[in-house]
């Protein structure tokens, strides 16, 4: 019992650190009832891209109550499964781009949900946005840095958060976006695929 209790603790602080030494959060929007929009934005430099990226737009996340073995009822995002891996369904990426070197742009291939976990009445998971290039034209006098090939990166989202109340509605929908002192750890990046 003692154990348990020492974990939660632990839990607890841990979590508070990181809030405490300067978290950046970004907080979802509520639509309706369990459906929330999150802005995806944030800037980053990854060489598969070509350089310098910017992600924006807002992914649209929809939260279902599921039943655990055990009986107890979970709050989690809606998922399509394939292969073993878990996906949000594509029209929930609709809204959501990225620039880079000129004449880039990506569109969203899919999003791959991960790590999903559950503490009382909050869940956790990762998200990673898999992006691909359209070229808006090719353009050699522009700079284009490999006319007519296709770039791929993915947007890593590691600490995505979500809480609900007691009749299984969500409350908030978060993640973090950089924390530690002086912002050094990142909870967003672009990493190659």
């Amino acid at each position: 019992m003692n154990l348990i209790y020492s974990a939660l603790a632990l839990f607890a602080f841990a979590g508070f650190a990181v809030t405490a030494k300067g978290a950046d959060p970004e907080f979802g929007k509520e639509i309706s009832r369990n459906n929330w929009e999150i802005a995806t934005r944030f800037e980053d430099n990854v060489q598969c891209a070509g350089g310098h990226v910017l992600v924006g737009g807002k992914l649209k996340v929809e939260f279902d109550v599921h039943t655990r073995d055990d009986g107890r009822k979970v709050v989690v995002p809606k998922t399509i499964e394939m292969n073993g891996n878990k996906f949000l369904p594509k029209d929930a990426s609709n809204g959501v781009g990225a620039t880079g070197p000129v004449p880039l742009t990506f569109r969203v291939d899919r999003v791959e949900v991960d790590d999903l976990s559950f503490f009382g009445r909050s869940g956790s998971m990762v998200i990673r946005i898999f992006f691909v290039s359209n070229h808006n034209g090719v353009n050699t006098a522009q700079g284009d840095i490999s006319p007519g090939n296709t770039f791929t990166f993915r947007a890593v989202y590691k600490r995505v958060e979500w809480e609900w109340n007691d009749n299984h509605a969500v409350k908030q929908f978060y993640y973090f976006r950089r924390g530690g002192v002086n912002g050094e750890q990142k909870f967003v990046d672009a990493r190659c695929p």
